[in-house]
Formats: C-alpha cells, structure tokens, sequence
C-alpha cells in the first residue's frame, strides 16, 4: 500500500525578506520545521510546492540549504517531491539541489506538474 502525502505551501516553507529576496536564516529554520514535521508525519510523503515564489538562493545558499537537509536525513525517510516554477534557471537549481541529496539516499525529484508530482508518489518501490 502507498504512503500518503503531506503539502507543504511556500509560506511554510521558504520565507523571504521584506524586500522580497529569499531569506537562509528563515529558510534554514524552516528545513528544521519541515523535519519535525516530517518526524511527526512518518507514514507520508512530502509535497513542496515553490511555484509561487520569485527569486532565487544564491549558490552558496542553496547548499547551505542542502547541508540543512542532510543534517536530518535519518527523518527524511519517504519521497520528497518539489513542484517548480517552469523557469530554467530555477528548474537547473533544483535538478542540482536534488542530485545532491539523492547521492545522500533521500528520494527526492522535482516537478513542475502537481499531477506528475503525485504519479511519482503512486509508484511503490522496492528497498529490499
């Protein structure tokens, strides 16, 4: 049987400064929210959806971010899906973000379709 999924909507999990710029500070913190939750909610998936935002991390950051994932890999333990705005540069981020983590051992994959997002969901595999 497949797991559920849980959403999580930008305003949970990214935040921005006010002048409208990606914020690590807030968005470090948020990775840990986002752990806690994930600990809680062990029997789903996870569902981040960043279509809605506009800006970027810069390199560094974006690692930084990455870093703050690896910390809790051990609650990660189901399928992470982003979905994603269709801007290029954006989409060459997450495909980088994600590569790094799945050497990690996370299942993790961004989409820019919610449909696709929740097919990738539906397919159960095998660890054993």
């Amino acid at each position: 049987m497949g797991k559920g999924f849980k959403l999580y909507k930008t305003r949970d999990f990214i935040r921005k400064s006010e002048d409208g710029l990606m914020n690590l500070n807030l968005s470090l913190k948020i990775v840990r929210e986002l752990a806690e939750a994930a600990n809680f909610h062990t029997e789903h998936n996870i569902l981040i959806d960043v279509r809605d935002t506009t800006g970027m991390l810069d390199i560094d950051d974006l690692f930084r971010v990455i870093i703050e994932f690896l910390r809790h890999k051990d609650i990660f333990r189901n399928k992470i899906a982003i979905l994603m705005p269709t801007d290029e540069e954006r989409l060459w981020q997450a495909k980088r973000a994600c590569s790094a983590l799945a050497n990690q051992n996370f299942t993790i994959n961004y989409f820019v379709r919610y449909e696709d997002a929740i097919d990738w969901f539906s397919i159960i595999t095998d660890f054993s």
